[in-house]
């Protein structure tokens, strides 16, 4: 398989395209320096054409279409009806991005083509943005001394800026108000030990019930403890009910809800 064909497939796929997939090509085609940033630019310069293609649609052009109904004109030359970019929406698997907070704001801007122009460029591109994203990471690593590499690879954190009072309030809040706290897990202790020393090195993973939402659950955990996020840590630091790992990756968003929660929470500790 040549480069160009995995790129083919990102762009053409009406599916999320399996993030092993991914990371195997960049393991089998590109394992040096100069390959991946050589791709990276390839990568961005596809990105940034795409994401003109429908033109430039400004504020006060999407408040004339608001205004009279008219969503059948061009835009600088682009064809990017109401109708059309519907059509191309829809085209979508719903499980091509499972989060429901995508498609409550697909189905808020369904008739607001400024809105909806912007999610169709998110989820056309979700696949090559994904892409992108893991060649970054490939890169930050191709940059790091093998032996200081190996050393956080046995040294990780996930260390956050807040106290031992905080952390025992979001602690109690998961055990008692959500259904994704497993049972026979990490106790107090072990939580507030993860989210607030400079080394994991055998603590016991937190267990989260494999529910629907577990992924976006945890994001939103780390996002809001740690203001960072470090797929490889988080996966070593996590796990299901079953000890299964969650194969958490950069892409899977955190949930607004516990965003908010949490935020929330750490506000009035």
């Amino acid at each position: 398989m040549r480069k160009k064909d995995l790129k083919q497939t990102l762009l053409l796929s009406k599916d999320r395209v399996d993030l092993n997939l991914i990371r195997k090509y960049i393991n089998d085609f590109l394992d040096k320096k100069g390959m991946v940033e050589a791709e990276l630019r390839d990568v961005e310069e596809i990105l940034n054409a795409r994401y003109e293609r429908y033109g430039r649609l400004t504020l006060e052009d999407n408040v004339t279409y608001l205004t009279t109904g008219n969503y059948h004109n061009l835009i600088e030359g682009v064809e990017c009806a109401l109708a059309c970019v519907q059509q191309k929406i829809k085209a979508f698997n719903k499980s091509f991005l499972e989060e429901d907070f995508f498609w409550d704001e697909v189905e808020k801007n369904w008739n607001n083509l400024g809105g909806l122009i912007g999610l169709l460029l998110e989820v056309e591109n979700f696949n090559m943005i994904v892409y992108k994203q893991e060649l970054e990471l490939r890169l930050q690593e191709m940059c790091v001394e093998p032996m200081k590499y190996r050393d956080r690879d046995k040294h990780v954190t996930l260390y956050g800026k807040y106290s031992d009072v905080e952390l025992q309030r979001v602690y109690d809040y998961i055990r008692a108000n959500t259904h994704f706290w497993a049972e026979g897990n990490a106790d107090s202790r072990n939580f507030k030990r993860i989210f607030s020393s400079y080394s994991v090195a055998g603590i016991k993973k937190i267990r989260i019930r494999n529910h629907r939402g577990a992924k976006a659950f945890i994001r939103s955990l780390v996002k809001c403890l740690t203001g960072s996020f470090d797929a490889k840590i988080v996966n070593l630091c996590f796990c299901d009910e079953n000890g299964n790992s969650f194969n958490l990756a950069i892409h899977d968003r955190p949930s607004k809800n516990y965003m908010e929660i949490f935020s929330n929470l750490l506000m009035n500790a």
